[in-house]
């Protein structure tokens, strides 16, 4: 008893070391992490220039690092760089929110006057586009502009990953299971051409997927998302003008749902990437930050 006791206190130190090692690791001041208290929610973020604003929101499972190729194109081009960690996700923690569509918008909202952030351009990839879209159609007269890529929002069958929520004994094999290469293998979806995501990517979402605490706010999110896979949105609704950008390949939300967009938005303005997968941002960096900018060239 006494030995299995200690071999339990052993593996907890081991495990809260481990946590500590992986949030110093990726919170670094000098790469230009900081933290912000929106009640009770303490916020990763990166906030780098000055200039008309650029916020960043990522997607699920994903961190404000998804975004660190668009930081020097987008200082270069004069605007200011603020990358958070959305939450559920990465480094953000403390106070949980509901994970829902009103309360995500309410939490940017109170974010972007905590930080002096006025009219901004928000850009969002998946989960990240979805809060980008209700933000701006619940604040239209504060938000210049939105950048989806491969957002979510019509109805879909939801990847596996989110699926897993709804089964606890997938959850626990997760959970309990979960190697570097069911990590990679998992990750490695949301590529087109798996071979292209970077090692740096591929180990930052292993080490926040096992950190402390993170899956289960994971399954929470997931649990949001679920609730909502079949509703549909009134996105006619939406009038800030919109540059939307989709992998034609992609695996976790299908391509076909641009025609959805297509129909129902004005003001958008369409940009298909071929041999692209969910995430543009890390597959294709280059090609996409080039199209937002010359976008933003026209305003």
């Amino acid at each position: 008893m006494v030995r299995a006791l200690l071999t339990l206190l052993i593996f907890t130190l081991a495990s809260c070391a481990n946590s500590v090692e992986i949030r110093e690791k990726w919170t670094k001041k000098e790469d230009g992490s900081r933290f912000v208290e929106i009640e009770g929610t303490s916020v990763h973020y990166r906030d780098f220039g000055e200039g008309q604003a650029i916020v960043l929101l990522h997607g699920i499972c994903d961190s404000l690092h998804s975004w660190r190729h668009f930081k020097k194109p987008i200082l270069e081009a004069g605007y200011r760089y603020i990358a958070l960690d959305v939450p559920g996700f990465g480094l953000t923690h403390g106070k949980e929110i509901p994970y829902d569509q009103e309360n995500y918008t309410l939490f940017l909202n109170k974010l972007f006057k905590k930080l002096n952030i006025e009219s901004p351009i928000i850009i969002g990839n998946s989960l990240g586009g979805y809060i980008a879209w209700n933000y701006a159609i619940n604040y239209p007269r504060e938000t210049k502009k939105i950048v989806l890529l491969s957002p979510a929002g019509y109805p879909l069958s939801p990847p596996l990953v989110v699926r897993i929520s709804e089964n606890g004994f997938l959850q626990w094999i997760a959970k309990n299971l979960s190697t570097r290469m069911s990590s990679d293998f998992i990750a490695r979806g949301v590529f087109y051409d798996r071979d292209k995501m970077e090692e740096e990517d591929l180990e930052r979402f292993y080490e926040l997927f096992n950190l402390e605490g993170n899956f289960e706010k994971y399954m929470r999110v997931f649990k949001s998302i679920m609730k909502l896979q079949n509703a549909v949105p009134d996105l006619t609704r939406l009038e800030t003008p919109t540059l939307l950008i989709w992998g034609e390949n992609d695996n976790w939300i299908p391509f076909k749902q641009t025609n959805h967009w297509k129909r129902d938005v004005d003001h958008l303005e369409f940009f298909p990437l071929k041999e692209t997968g969910h995430t543009p941002q890390l597959e294709r960096p280059k090609k996409t930050i080039q199209i937002i900018l010359n976008s933003l060239k026209k305003e």
